[in-house]
């Protein structure tokens, strides 16, 4: 296990190695220096960088530079173990120079990172933190990415003594920025940590809350607590109090952070006022870093299975995404089209209802609109567009009254004027089964894949029919006027069961073809943070509602079953 840093710009070549040596020392492990070279091959590889290649280019020589400013009590090269020039020891860093070639290295560097037996990684910091997937740099998509602890840094920590401020604003990853800061220091035996804990005033108790926080914080470093001094800020903006602070007492400031607006507001910093003078008398900048743990091994896997769909399912386009999205808006919308639709289709639906003609049912399921606004649910709760989930949402409500109140009316006029029994194709209705929430969970992915290819749209008739979504409700709402309330409810039932099926398998698909969550824009311009965490509640909600409809059509189906007055049709002519 060791710790990597990758330089591909000479002016980074000090500070990446300063910060490479910093951590092996702490960690008591060996450093892998990473450079590129960009060379025309099928395939990327790591090739040694020797000593006789440090004036080949201007990077190389400015890697080694660096290497040579370090004492050598300190570290020493691999190379020249192996020739037996050098002998390594523990209390010494052992430091391998190695070359990425590659056609993109940087992109190589990106994908080659997990196959690597690497503890931490150092980075520069990205020319631009971007928020969107397409924008982003290859430091940046390393920082997201990478399966070990990860840093991100501007300017060189000094070679002894180590005094460091860590910056948090939340307390779920403080306690990692404070035992690296902790380890750093302690590798020196000369240096002292400060947490700098910021919180909204918002509140006469402010102070009390940050101090518990910080406390807490304390608390998980065991013994080390002792040596941590406290700072509580009270500022109702992070950038301010950062903005106010006084950072020439400190070497080093680090910051634990996942979020892209806390990085660029901590890397916006202007630390040039707040320069140091060593005891030399030479003024030195203060290093900038920010870090995040390790990635947990579940997180790991789900990146990798994400990468693995990605690669294999055809990924939409922007000029796509733009047909599909206006789709999805001008087809989830309730309007006179929609409510027309809707009614004829309930309409058709409860007369081939009670004529037991499945064809005439089947040709219902082609006229009903009802599949836009649940493909537009699906897409709005990757996408986490509230606005489309809201349109949607009512279409759909709108769209199930008025089928209800359609099929309310005609089978009360059936059960007023004739004798007409239940029919066969409405007693199939009379409650879900395992096969249809199936049903409708695939239809639900067909659907989605059809409506996001242009190519595809012709097969959307075929999906309104395996989906079957206003016939249920014609049944329940004739049922419930004729008088056979369980009817009425077990086929709601299934129209609920369908509906919910239906979204999570547009879910799925979306996500799969390269859907991901929006970013908000702020009101200064700047990226916002994603609004991630309604529709995690949002699929999770849908998820346990699938599982107790399974336990409920498992269990419990034989209490709503009505006896059919005629034999069953075959599952086709049943949807």
């Amino acid at each position: 296990m060791s710790v990597a840093i990758y330089i591909n710009q000479a002016s980074e070549a000090h500070a990446l190695v300063s910060w490479g040596i910093r951590f092996a020392r702490a960690d008591f492990t060996n450093l892998i220096v990473v450079v590129p070279k960009r060379q025309k091959q099928a395939e990327p590889k790591f090739d040694p960088l020797l000593l006789n290649a440090r004036d080949q280019t201007e990077l190389n020589k400015a890697v080694f530079a660096s290497l040579e400013s370090h004492s050598r009590e300190n570290i020493v090269l691999k190379e020249l173990v192996s020739a037996g020039i050098a002998s390594s020891d523990h209390d010494r860093v052992l430091i391998e120079t190695i070359e990425l070639i590659a056609q993109q290295p940087e992109d190589a560097f990106v994908e080659e990172i997990g196959k690597m037996d690497i503890t931490k990684l150092v980075l520069p910091v990205a020319d631009a933190i971007k928020t969107t997937p397409e924008q982003r740099g290859w430091s940046q998509r390393l920082y997201e990415t990478a399966p070990c602890e990860t840093m991100m840094v501007r300017g060189a920590p000094p070679e002894q003594g180590l005094n460091v401020l860590v910056v948090c604003h939340q307390e779920n990853l403080a306690e990692a920025a404070l035992r690296r800061a902790r380890s750093l220091v302690k590798s020196d035996g000369d240096g002292s940590v400060t947490l700098m804990f910021v919180r909204p005033n918002d509140d006469e108790v402010a102070e009390s809350i940050a101090e518990a926080h910080t406390q807490r914080i304390l608390s998980k470093l065991g013994s080390d607590r002792k040596n941590v001094q406290t700072d509580i800020v009270l500022n109702d903006n992070f950038s301010d109090a950062l903005d106010g602070k006084d950072f020439s007492p400190f070497d080093v400031v680090l910051m634990a952070t996942r979020h892209l607006k806390t990085m660029k507001t901590f890397f916006r910093l202007d630390v040039t006022s707040d320069l140091k003078t060593d005891a030399n008398g030479t003024q030195t900048t203060i290093a900038l870093a920010t870090m995040r743990p390790a990635v947990p091994l579940g997180n790991r896997f789900r990146r990798s299975f994400q990468v693995w769909v990605r690669r294999v399912v055809p990924q939409l386009d922007k000029s796509d995404r733009v047909q599909l999205v206006d789709r999805l808006q001008s087809g989830a919308a309730f309007d006179f089209d929609f409510l027309s639709l809707i009614a004829l289709s309930t309409i058709i639906a409860a007369l081939g209802l009670l004529d037991d003609s499945a064809a005439v049912v089947i040709g219902a399921m082609l006229v009903a609109p009802l599949m836009t606004p649940l493909v537009g649910m699906g897409f709005a709760l990757i996408q986490a567009n509230e606005r489309l989930m809201k349109t949607s949402i009512r279409s759909v409500l709108l769209g199930f009254a008025v089928a209800f109140s359609i099929g309310a009316v005609l089978g009360l006029t059936v059960s007023t004027f004739t004798s007409l029994p239940v029919s066969a194709q409405m007693a199939s209705r009379d409650s879900p089964s395992i096969v249809d929430l199936f049903v409708a969970l695939f239809s639900g992915v067909a659907g989605a894949y059809a409506m996001s290819r242009p190519n595809l749209i012709s097969a959307l008739p075929g999906v309104a029919i395996a989906a079957a979504l206003v016939p249920p409700i014609a049944t329940s709402g004739m049922a419930l006027t004729m008088g056979d309330f369980t009817l009425s409810f077990g086929a709601l039932l299934l129209f609920f069961t369908n509906i919910v099926a239906i979204v999570l398998g547009t879910a799925v698909t979306f996500w799969g073809v390269g859907i991901s969550t929006r970013l908000i824009k702020s009101r200064d311009g700047n990226g916002g943070r994603p609004p991630k965490m309604w529709p995690r509640y949002w699929f999770i909600g849908f998820v346990i509602l699938s599982f107790l409809l399974a336990i409920e059509m498992q269990v419990y189906n034989p209490l709503y079953k009505s006896p059919p007055q005629q034999p069953v049709p075959s599952d086709v002519q049943r949807r």
